[in-house]
């Protein structure tokens, strides 16, 4: 039987920190590898879903640059 359920990687964010959580979409695996990289590079926690990085971090104007090309659509809670 085919499953269609996505694997998901996933560092832990914490309960009080679910008010803040952003879903980043992108448009390879490549791609959504990099941004949660750099998240967790800059001390971030992420969850990896198919093609969207769902995080808590907050992202300075100076390093957005660097992942811009890389977004397909940022969504909020």
């Amino acid at each position: 039987m085919a499953s269609n359920m996505q694997k998901i990687r996933c560092s832990p964010i914490e309960d009080d920190d679910m008010d803040t959580l952003y879903k980043i979409e992108s448009y390879s695996d490549e791609a959504v590898n990099t941004i949660a990289e750099f998240i967790r590079s800059k001390g971030g926690r992420c969850c990896v879903a198919g093609y969207a990085v769902i995080t808590n971090h907050p992202f300075r104007e100076s390093e957005a640059w660097r992942l811009l090309p890389l977004v397909g659509k940022v969504t909020d809670s």
